[in-house]
This record gives C-alpha cells, sequence and structure tokens, in this order.
C-alpha cells in the first residue's frame, strides 16, 4: 500500500506538538496552482522568516555552514536567530541539519506531499561536538505541505523536545533550559502557527476557507 503522508518520527521522551493550517479551494485548478506556490514557499528557507512574521531569522547553509541560496538539500544546515540571547560556546545561532527531504506524488490518491525534517546539531564555525540548540540532538522538527484533492495542508510536528542542558557552560546550560521551556510553554507553538499560516496564504483569503488547528 502506498503512503501518501511523509512520515514523522516517534515520540519517545519530551515534549511534543502540532501545528496545521488547512484551506479548502472550490476547484482542483486553483487546489494545484495554490499548492504548487505552498511547496515553493516550503523550500524557500531564507524566507522562512518573513513567511512567518519575522518571529525568527531562518538562513540556509551548506553542510560546512557556508550560507546558500537555492533549493536545500539533506545535510544542509539551518542557522536560527531567534529573539534571546546566544549561548558562549556556540554564539548568536541555533543550527540544525536536514537529515530528510520528500518530494511524493500519488496520481491514483490524487494527493501530492513535500516534507523536511530536521535535527539539532553542532556550530559548523567552532565544531566544538556540542549541540548548539536549546533542545537536545533527539529533537526532530517535520515540515509538511500536502495536497489531498481541493484540501491544501501546512503542516509542523515538534517530537523529543527536552532541554539541551548536555554542554560545558553552566551560562549555557541555564539559557537552554530557560528558552526551551519558553519554547515548550508557548514562543513554539506561536512560530508554528504564524509559520503555517504564512505557508498557505493567498493574497485575497476572502476566497478560501481557512481552517487553523493548533494542538
Amino acid at each position: 500500500m502506498e503512503i501518501s503522508h511523509p512520515p514523522i518520527p516517534k515520540q519517545k521522551k519530551g515534549a511534543q506538538s502540532n501545528t496545521i493550517s488547512r484551506v479548502q479551494h472550490d476547484s482542483l485548478s486553483e487546489a494545484c496552482v495554490h499548492y504548487a506556490v505552498v511547496k515553493g514557499r516550503l523550500f524557500d528557507v531564507n524566507n522562512w522568516g518573513e513567511i512567518s512574521n519575522n518571529l525568527a531569522e531562518f538562513k540556509l547553509a551548506d553542510p560546512v555552514g557556508n550560507l546558500k541560496d537555492g533549493i536545500p538539500e539533506k545535510g544542509d544546515l539551518i542557522r536560527i536567530n531567534l529573539p534571546a540571547p546566544g549561548t558562549e560556546t556556540s554564539g548568536d545561532y541555533e543550527w540544525v541539519r536536514i537529515e530528510y527531504i520528500l518530494i511524493k506524488k500519488s496520481i491514483m490518491a490524487d494527493n501530492e506531499s513535500a516534507a523536511i525534517i530536521v535535527r539539532p546539531a553542532e556550530n559548523p564555525e567552532t565544531k566544538d561536538g556540542q549541540t548548539a540548540h536549546f533542545f537536545k540532538e533527539d529533537a526532530t522538527s517535520t515540515f509538511i505541505v500536502e495536497r489531498r484533492s481541493t484540501t491544501i495542508s501546512a503542516e509542523v510536528h515538534g517530537r523529543n523536545e527536552n532541554p539541551n542542558t548536555s554542554v560545558n557552560s553552566l551560562y549555557d546550560k541555564l539559557r537552554n533550559l530557560i528558552v526551551s521551556i519558553g519554547a515548550i510553554l508557548g514562543f513554539s507553538k506561536v512560530q508554528w502557527k504564524s509559520f503555517v499560516n504564512g505557508l498557505i496564504q493567498l493574497e485575497h483569503e476572502n476566497t478560501i476557507n481557512l481552517k487553523n488547528q493548533t494542538d
């Protein structure tokens, strides 16, 4: 049996979140055109900040940390600048590595989807072996856009989110603990809700039925 929906890592330990927005179109042609736009936004990592109302800055980088334009690839990094103090060891940024990219289309099921899965990584500039993120490296974020007939959806699923206190600096331990708790309690939900809404947004939203769902 063909699986149309991209896989989401299993939840084992820590916090998790699911943020979903959907658009229902009146015609299949409208849905197909809109999905192409939404998929393009998903793969335009350098524009994620603008898509999500500049709540954070996202920059695509190659596997060794050089900033780049274009389509993301497996092994690339994403550099994230949050509205929060940075760490002593890793500087001002959080880093995640792209470990999975999927583009899938099923003519029989009238379904198409695309996904990116990222995981916290070390700072490629320092290469100190420490995870340069407020969550431990077990955490994942799965970004999905999908078209099922005339329905378009954008989703973000966080899994296994635990504070990254396995760092050398006491300041960094406290900083990561505070930022991760803030993310779990609310900031991530605000960020990702804004992000999924931005992914599926149309210029004239009164022509569609927009449904937002946040768990």
